[in-house]
């Protein structure tokens, strides 16, 4: 074997091993409508990055950070990457607004992931799907590595496959779990507000009685004056 080919399987190895490596904490908020906000980040220790800022699908480049984020639907409205000595970590910490979520997908950062919200009765259906290609896992996938997931929803949360915490659910997994696709579900309260004759109707009678009766009571006044 010469020297080309033994340092190209080097590399090879080296990134199998590298893109098993990283943290990722995911925190999204879903309004009625779709639309909302998600705070990402991810982080990996320093050395990992020695061959380059692309790790597993996840860059620590500024720019291809930007890049990977932002499309017809998305864009990156926070971006902070640094480097903490403490414990030789580099972080990436963005924050990134979207108008539906149904095509978050678009964006180059999570073109691997499916996503669902729609409108069922008396209730929002909800899914996030982590394909496997999402961040090779493999055998070397260490249990430290964590993968945390969490979104906070317009109402109460009815049923989940992940820990409910009133409008919010939370989803823990670790990178080995990526072997295959990963799949977040949630039902949420639909709750339209009190509508009808309790709603907008009743007090526009009641505010139209106000007047035809002060407007009898004028009346009244005036014929016992005369």
């Amino acid at each position: 074997m010469n020297k080309s080919n033994l340092k190209y399987l080097l590399i090879l190895f080296t990134s199998v091993i590298f893109q098993s490596c990283i943290n990722i904490d995911q925190q999204t908020m879903i309004n009625k409508d779709g639309s909302g906000t998600i705070s990402l980040h991810y982080w990996t220790r320093s050395s990992n990055l020695s061959m380059g800022d692309e790790l597993g699908g996840f860059s620590f480049s500024e720019e291809q950070i930007r890049k990977n984020y932002t499309s017809i639907n998305s864009d990156v409205t926070e971006l902070k990457t640094e480097l903490t000595e403490a414990d030789s970590t580099t972080h990436v910490r963005l924050k990134i607004s979207f108008k539906d979520f149904n095509k978050l997908p678009e964006a180059k950062g999570f073109s691997n992931s499916k996503t669902e919200w729609k409108k069922g009765d008396g209730k929002y259906i909800f899914s996030y799907t982590l394909g496997k290609d999402t961040v090779t896992a493999d055998k070397l996938a260490s249990g430290e590595y964590k993968l945390i997931y969490g979104f906070t929803f317009p109402d109460e949360v009815i049923v989940a496959n992940g820990v409910i915490d009133g409008k919010s659910v939370t989803w823990e997994k670790s990178l080995s779990q990526l072997k295959e696709d990963i799949s977040l579900t949630a039902e949420i309260k639909n709750e339209t507000g009190v509508c009808g004759i309790f709603g907008i109707e009743l007090p526009g009678i009641l505010l139209l009685g106000l007047m035809y009766s002060g407007f009898r009571l004028r009346k009244r006044r005036l014929r016992s004056g005369s």
